[in-house]
Order: C-alpha cells, then structure tokens, then sequence
C-alpha cells in the first residue's frame, strides 16, 4: 500500500495537466497523425461551384454583377441541385436591376437555399474594435435560410472544430455545413472535421462553366451545391493542408457529417480512470522488475494504446486522447527507476560506511604500539 501511495502524484500531475489544457499540443499532433494514417475519399453528394482563377480571368475582377449569380442559381434550380448554398457575402446594394433579379431568383426557385452570416471585429475612427454582424439583405435573405460561416481556432491557432449551430440576435442559426447537411440538432454542438478526407477529391465545377451552362446537368440531380472562392485570399490555418479556403473547409465538415465522420472526444472522466488504474496498479509493478523489463512493457503499453486510438478513429467517429496515458506510463517508471537508484545509492553508502569502519579497526589494531618489557 505505502509504494502505491507513490503514484497518487503521478495521477494527479496527469490529471492537473490534462484538464487544464498542457498536453493538447501533444494530442493535436497525434490526431494528425492518424488523419494522415486513415484517409478517405469524399462521397460525390456535394459538388462545388467555384469561384476560381478561370472565372476571374473570364468574368473579371470581383465583385460580379448580382445578375451572374442568379443566372448560376437558376441553372443550379434547372438541373435539379437538391439544396444550394451560397458561400458569397450579400450583403450591401448593388445594381438595383442585379439585385432585383437575385430576389426574383431566389422567389422563384423550388429549392432549399442557403446564406451566410457571420461577425467580425471592426475598427472605425481609431475607436476599439467593436464586434459586426454581417447578413444578407432582407430582400434577400426572407426567401433563403441563414446559416454562420464563423470558424474558431484552437489554441495552436488551427480549427479543428466546426459549430453546428451558433447564437445569433435573439435566436440561433445553424452553421452552413449543418444546414446543408441538414443535421442542425444533435446532442453536441461543435464537432471535429475529419481532415483525412481527401479535399482534392471534392466534385468541383467552375463558376464560370456554370453561368455558361457548360456543364453535364446529370452532375447536379439530387446534389447538395455550394457556391464559394477558391484560392482567392480566404484562407484559414487548419491541420494537415496548413491553409484552406473557408469553402473548401465547409466542404471537408459537410463531408465529416454526411460520411458519420464527425468526430467527437472521448470525455475527460474515462481518460482519467484510465490513468488512475494505469498509476495505481500497473505503476508499482515497475518496482518488481528489471529496468530492462519495464522499458519493454511501457513501450509495448503506449503502442498498443497508439493502436487502440488508431482503431477507434477509423472504425468510429472517436478521438481517444492517449497522451494521459503514455504520461503516467512514462512518470511511473521514471519514478521506478528514481526509487531503484535511491534504493541502490543507500545500499552503497551503507556498504561504504561498514568498509571504512573495518578498515580503521584493522589500522588501529596495525598501527597499535607493542609493549617492550625491555624498554624501561
């Protein structure tokens, strides 16, 4: 009992450092490394409509006449596109024959679709930043549904999370990739993208092909649609792609949710009983053993915990944090090997202080003058 008390530290050391955050680098890059080991294509159910080069080159610089994406949504309405998301910001006048044209797009269709809000900071007059909301228009957005585009980083400053559904005025708006998933309510509010999904590998057309009709209808019957830049100066960090453009980032999350890929983390209270059980039983076995043995039980126990995260992120939505465990692994046999030196060093300097105590015996008995009954 008193060695298991040794390792109530260990656990809470582990537990401290977990719950407050400082082993996240850790498991952020250990999350990477399974997206980079389980990859996955993305189902063709979502095809993108891009604003890239090709459109710019053709139809000039941004931003278009209102006309041009009407003109893209009636064609997206014609060729049968099951939802349409618009990834474009409507949000101030434009030509007032454009915009009127855009309402009349947006009456007439029998589709659902979709546009985006989202708040930013401003800074006017030198004044403190101020937080703004941005929507659509009000001609615009009574015949569409509002969804938010806002993205929040983690600490390492990339976003892994995506939000469901977020607070907006007085009521909540669900995030686009939800809304065009259609899976605005479930029990958890922001999920993690599963970025082992091949972005490349994202149905795509130009928007320039579209408003053209240069495009093969067939590929739209029946597809969520959404409409957004790419490649042009809207980059968010996240992991693995280092940047993405927020459209292809919303694509990687409706991917994550209609693939049952949305990932979600294993609770904080499983993850310490398993450090508690790893520190109070397994820990003081390390004290019967060889240092040679213990180092092959610890390695082999943190790889078959790697292999356990491993499997629980491809067959399951599930992020299991491991870095806890390996932790306590790797504190309890130090704390072994710190015991096992202690132990040895009072061995040593026991042995040493009987040695010197025999050694001055047998000096004092050497170097003892003999008695001469001669001398006088």
């Amino acid at each position: 009992m008193r060695q298991k008390r040794l390792y109530l530290p260990i656990f809470l050391l582990t537990a401290a450092l977990y719950l407050s955050g400082g082993l996240e680098p850790i498991e952020g890059e250990l999350m990477d490394a399974r997206f980079r080991l389980v990859q996955r294509p993305a189902n063709d159910d979502l095809v993108l409509v891009a604003i890239d080069a090709k459109s710019l080159r053709e139809l000039g610089v941004r931003p278009w006449p209102r006309d041009y994406h009407a003109a893209v949504l009636e064609r997206l309405d014609s060729a049968g596109a099951r939802v349409i998301a618009f990834d474009v910001a409507f949000d101030s006048s434009s030509d007032p024959e454009a915009d009127e044209r855009l309402e009349q797009a947006l009456a007439a269709t029998e589709k659902h679709v979709i546009l985006p809000v989202y708040e930013h900071w401003r800074r006017a007059d030198g004044k403190a930043p101020r937080l703004v909301r941005t929507e659509p228009l009000p001609r615009f957005r009574q015949h569409a549904t509002l969804a938010t585009v806002n993205v929040r980083p983690e600490a390492d400053g990339l976003v892994r999370r995506m939000p469901m559904r977020r607070a907006w005025k007085d009521t909540a708006v669900p995030g686009l990739a939800a809304e065009l998933a259609d899976q605005q309510y479930p029990l958890r509010n922001a999920y993690y993208v599963d970025y082992g999904i091949d972005v490349a590998s994202v149905a795509r057309l130009s928007f320039v092909d579209v408003l053209a009709g240069n495009f093969d209808p067939g590929m739209l019957a029946g597809k969520a649609v959404m409409v957004g830049a790419i490649g042009l100066g809207d980059r968010v960090p996240v992991p693995l792609y280092e940047t993405l453009p927020g459209t292809l980032l919303r694509a990687l999350a409706y991917q994550s949710l209609v693939q049952g890929r949305a990932l979600y983390r294993v609770g904080a209270i499983p993850i310490l009983v398993g450090v508690l059980v790893l520190a109070w039983f397994l820990g003081p076995r390390f004290r019967d053993w060889s240092w040679r043995r213990g180092l092959g039980a610890m390695a082999l126990c943190i790889a078959g915990l790697a292999l356990l995260a491993l499997a629980a992120h491809a067959l399951a939505p599930v992020i299991l944090d491991t870095s806890p465990w390996a932790l306590t692994l790797l504190l309890s046999y130090g704390a072994c090997l710190v015991s096992r030196i202690d132990r040895q060093a009072v061995h040593l300097f026991v042995r040493r202080a009987g040695f010197r105590r025999r050694h001055a015996v047998l000096r004092a008995v050497v170097e003892q003058p003999r008695w001469n009954p001669g001398h006088r």
